[in-house]
């Protein structure tokens, strides 16, 4: 029988050591014989005792030789790990600005008289609103109101000049949309001080 290089340089290491280091030679011979590959594995291999009654292995057959079983070396599978779901992020809508979006009363820098301070503030807003998209009315740089429709009255306005703007808000969405061109206008009133005068 042709002998196997790879076997007989694990025989050549175990005869290599020395007996003080020999007591374990058969556990490690066994360690060894179980990692080599299939192939090898399969020749038959035997045991033989040294002068000094230590074990040695070997694929060479002797009478004095016993016949070694080698069991399959015992593998382990690590079990397949769950898949991960990941979540999709809602993405947002892409907005786009309407065409038309501003105030067309009062007029910029329109003087209106009028004692009770009233007036009524007026949009264009082309094309329609959409689902879920308010205009709110903006006096002197503060919520006023929210826009009915195209208008919104103002009440009991003080005299002077103020500023109106609209603001186009979603309810999906904590932010401004669309904002328009700010509009000045004057509110003329009389004053009781006036009357006193021409008294």
């Amino acid at each position: 029988m042709r002998a196997n290089p790879k076997l007989t340089t694990h025989r050549t290491l175990l005869l290599s050591l020395r007996p003080p280091l020999r007591v374990g030679a058969r556990l490690l011979a066994v360690l060894l014989l179980a990692h080599v590959p299939d192939t090898l594995a399969a020749d038959t291999i035997y045991m033989t005792r040294d002068k000094h009654g230590n074990a040695v292995y070997t694929d060479q057959h002797t009478d004095d030789a016993t016949e070694v079983t080698v069991h399959e070396a015992s593998t382990y599978s690590p079990p397949p790990q769950p898949k991960l779901r990941v979540r999709k992020k809602k993405s947002t809508p892409t907005f786009t600005p309407y065409a038309t979006f501003a105030i067309t009363s009062p007029r910029n820098e329109q003087a209106i008289r009028d004692n009770t301070g009233n007036l009524t503030v007026t949009a264009t807003i082309a094309p329609s609103l959409k689902p879920g998209h308010r205009v709110e009315v903006r006096l002197d740089g503060k919520p006023y109101g929210t826009l009915a429709g195209n208008s919104m009255p103002l009440v009991n306005i003080d005299r002077g000049t103020h500023e109106l703007q609209l603001q186009l808000l979603d309810k999906r969405q904590p932010r401004v949309l669309q904002s328009s061109t700010p509009t000045t206008f004057t509110i003329l009133r009389f004053s009781k001080l006036h009357r006193r005068r021409g008294q």
